[in-house]
């Protein structure tokens, strides 16, 4: 299986929202340092991270260069999935067509083209529908079953998508020298083409289709209208909708088979379950978009999804149709469940890492969902495979957060007391509860230990908050007070620094001062008595002691009474 990047993640641009791990419809996302890597062995390149992401940080292999080389050769040919006409206002189609001959298009072809032959060799592989049949052009589900279930590769039909066939058919017409470049809003289709290698040269999305228009200044309204080559049978052109391959097949006849259109992974989920339990013959053509390709991650973002399907009928409608009835054999595709990659996760392993992580207590697994895994034991088994990190989980952080809160405000050294709205304690430091000797008094009206007019006044929501130093005398202390609202818990706080303690800190540093100063002075007597008996030798040096006592009493805060 290639597993090639083809969605990857901009590390500038990732905030840590886990956003792409709650949308992704099979968990391929490994979150490391706070970055949400996408796992190619995991990935199915569905895109639905690329659509989801609010800070479009997740993006996907260009091949605008690949496009580029083969268009330098002269023999490029550009393959347009039908989904075009959904992007392209009716004037603009036609001019479409003109703007990929001017980049230097050799060829421009519908893909649709070779899709009519596709839905019909499905539809005799599929004989009286008296089995079940998965037929999909979707490459995210063919990628989805192969790695994710081996009960929906047994039921595909082993044919290949039109954008395969259609590159086949153009390597044997004209012997392996035309270049095919895929046009559409896929990005999957990306990983599709590396499994056929030497049918296609590129593989490109609408959004890098008009980069290249950009760079080329190639605008629609100044080319002029051109035609496809090539004709389209049937009702290929329907594709890109949820159903079209079994309309394009069974035509009219279609209501009357047994059959399902799921259309994004919820539904497909669903609609697998259904299939597993039914013993009845059935045919199901999923597509992991919801609304079809018309809602590929890689088309016009600027064009809503009803416009785009309103463009596509009304040119299905009005485009000519190759009126034959007849169909050629396509290309046989080889599907084979492979897995994805990771060992099997034991239960003792998974409780072991919920003991680990804070959710020992199964009252605690609260699978809300908000790391993006649909489970507890989810997230626990991820963390095991190296796929997710053990903080993500948001309520046990928050609630080791509320203990490192409780732990700074027992420890702080100020005090801390918070009170409701009827002005009743519901928490006190130790530290408060010394300065103002309230012991035991928790619950109790805040009025019975000091003055709570402060707290009044939040409450009245007259003031925000409140700074001032005041006097508390049956206490016997002085405090600096700060009190606020705490919107959310409408609760409020006071925090009380004692400045009674800092006055006398503050006494006794100044008296440590004086005495040092006095030693210093002492000193300084003793050398200038042994100074006056030995002044041929010490006189220099007198100078310098009496110099350097001075910068002492000047650092320590004094005056130095022998300077005049």
């Amino acid at each position: 299986m290639n597993d090639t990047q083809v969605v990857f993640t901009l590390t500038a641009k990732c905030m840590d929202c886990y956003r792409c791990l709650k949308v992704c419809p099979v968990k391929a996302i490994k979150m490391k340092d706070g970055q949400a890597q996408v796992d190619a062995s995991l990935c199915i390149a569905c895109g639905t991270c690329i659509r989801e992401c609010p800070q479009k940080a997740k993006a996907y292999l260009s091949g605008i260069e690949a496009a580029k080389l083969a268009l330098e050769s002269g023999n490029a040919a550009a393959l347009v999935a039908p989904s075009f006409a959904a992007f392209y206002d009716k004037w603009e189609r036609l001019r479409f067509i003109g703007a990929l001959r001017r980049l230097g298009f050799k060829l421009v072809e519908e893909t649709a083209e070779h899709a009519y032959d596709v839905s019909m060799n499905v539809k005799r592989l599929a004989g009286n529908l008296k089995e079940k049949h998965i037929c999909t052009a979707c490459p995210a589900f063919t990628e989805y079953a192969e790695k994710y279930s081996r009960h929906a590769v047994k039921l595909l039909t082993p044919v290949v998508s039109p954008m395969v066939q259609h590159a086949n058919e153009l390597f044997i017409k004209y012997s392996g020298e035309i270049k095919p470049v895929f046009i559409g809003p896929c990005i999957a289709k990306k990983k599709e083409a590396l499994k056929y290698p030497g049918l296609l040269d590129a593989v490109l999305t609408f959004e890098e289709i008009e980069k290249m228009f950009e760079e080329k200044d190639i605008k629609l309204e100044n080319c002029e209208e051109s035609f496809f080559d090539g004709a389209v049978k049937g009702s290929a052109r329907w594709y890109p909708l949820g159903g079209g391959l079994l309309k394009t097949a069974y035509g009219e006849a279609l209501p009357s088979v047994n059959y399902c259109v799921p259309e994004g992974y919820a539904e497909i989920k669903e609609a697998m379950e259904n299939v597993a339990e039914s013993n009845e013959g059935i045919i199901m053509e999923p597509l992991f978009c919801k609304g079809g390709c018309v809602k590929g991650p890689g088309g016009r973002k600027e064009i809503n999804f009803y416009t785009a399907k309103k463009r596509l009928a009304e040119y299905i409608e009005s485009a000519p149709v190759n009126t034959k009835a007849d169909f050629k054999p396509v290309m046989r595709a080889e599907f084979s469940f492979k897995g994805a990659s990771g060992a099997d996760i034991t239960d003792a392993e998974i409780e072991q890492m919920l003991e680990k992580t804070g959710k020992g207590n199964p009252a605690l697994r609260l699978n809300c969902g908000a790391c993006g895994y649909n489970s507890c034991r989810e997230k626990a088994a991820a963390v095991i495979k190296g796929m997710a990190e053990p903080e993500m989980c948001i309520p046990v952080m928050r609630r080791l957060a509320e203990q490192r809160t409780d732990r700074i405000i027992e420890t702080s050294p100020n005090g801390i007391v918070i009170v409701d709205r009827e002005m009743n304690i519901i928490k006190m430091n130790a530290a408060f509860v010394a300065m103002f000797r309230c012991a035991g008094r928790q619950g109790a009206q805040i009025s019975e230990v000091i003055d709570p007019l402060p707290f009044e006044k939040l409450a009245s929501e007259t003031e925000e908050m409140i700074q001032e130093t005041a006097a508390h005398p049956k206490a016997g202390i002085t405090c600096h007070q700060i009190f606020y609202r705490m919107k959310e818990e409408n609760y409020y706080v006071g925090i009380f620094v004692d400045l009674t303690r800092l006055t006398n800190t503050d006494k006794r540093l100044a008296e440590l001062k004086e005495k040092t100063i006095n030693q210093a002075k002492q000193l300084l007597d003793h050398q200038l008595k042994m100074a006056q008996d030995m002044a041929l030798y010490l006189g220099e040096n007198t100078a310098k002691s009496e110099e350097l006592l001075h910068r002492l009493v000047i650092a320590a805060g004094g005056k130095d009474e022998n300077r005049r």
